[in-house]
């Protein structure tokens, strides 16, 4: 990948991401088409890892489930050190990808988007914080749901890009939801039941597209569970974190 094709695909995102309209009800969130310029997207998709190059995520550390438990949710992180052992073309790709996404304008135009919110939650504050980018490649099986919730305190910026072959299952998309109890207070990072949850908008699971939202109390999403055992879900999931 050149370097003009990688500022080509950073103008695209960014072109993408700060025209599309936010829905600020119950919080603010986007929903994005043709994020990726067409012929870059294909691209993805052919270099995309074998299943045996994932690792489920609960051996990784980043989530917490009982001994023997499985999320089938399974996980490559976008980092230089963490693609060394694909191969090696695969690797030059995800490598290369991964620097277009940890960009500091890319990242800049994530905050940008949702300006007002995060100047509502950091006030003063927020000409010492400064945030750091985490990302990651995921394949999620039959067996995967996500409850909902409304991510963990030091997340900031939340944005999904979805990477399907077709279009044929928009239903794969991550939910927005609100309590049915607007009384009830939920603590941020655990995942509750569906039935606590009224389920108001699916982000289209289609080629291309993306989901974000910035974290808040209200911003409860989560993926139901599949109907069809013989699906799977494949996106690229990144955040923007205060960093301690």
């Amino acid at each position: 990948m050149s370097e003009t094709t990688s500022s080509s695909v950073i103008e695209a995102l960014i072109y993408g991401i700060l025209n599309a309209p936010i829905r600020t009800y119950p919080f603010p969130h986007f929903y994005a088409e043709n994020i990726f310029p067409p012929d870059f997207y294909d691209q993805i998709r052919a270099h995309f890892p074998e299943p045996a190059d994932f690792t489920p995520i609960e051996d990784t550390g980043r989530v917490q489930v009982l001994q023997g438990d499985k999320t089938d949710r399974y996980v490559i992180a976008l980092d230089r050190k963490k693609v060394d052992p694909l191969p090696p073309l695969l690797k030059l790709f995800w490598q290369q990808m991964s620097d277009i996404l940890k960009s500091p304008r890319f990242g800049e135009a994530l905050l940008a988007k949702f300006h007002p919110y995060i100047m509502q939650r950091f006030g003063d504050r927020i000409a010492q914080a400064s945030f750091k980018p985490d990302i990651l490649l995921i394949r999620d099986r039959s067996e995967y749901s996500l409850g909902p919730h409304s991510d963990a305190a030091r997340r900031v910026v939340v944005f999904l890009l979805y990477l399907p072959e077709n279009d044929d299952h928009p239903e794969l998309g991550t939910s927005v939801y609100v309590p049915k109890d607007p009384t009830q207070k939920f603590a941020s990072g655990p995942h509750y039941q569906f039935e606590a949850f009224h389920r108001v908008f699916t982000a289209p699971y289609r080629r291309n597209c993306a989901f974000g939202f910035v974290k808040s109390d209200q911003s409860f999403h989560g993926v139901e569970p599949l109907a069809d055992k013989s699906l799977e879900r494949t996106l690229i999931h990144m955040f923007l974190a205060e960093e301690d």
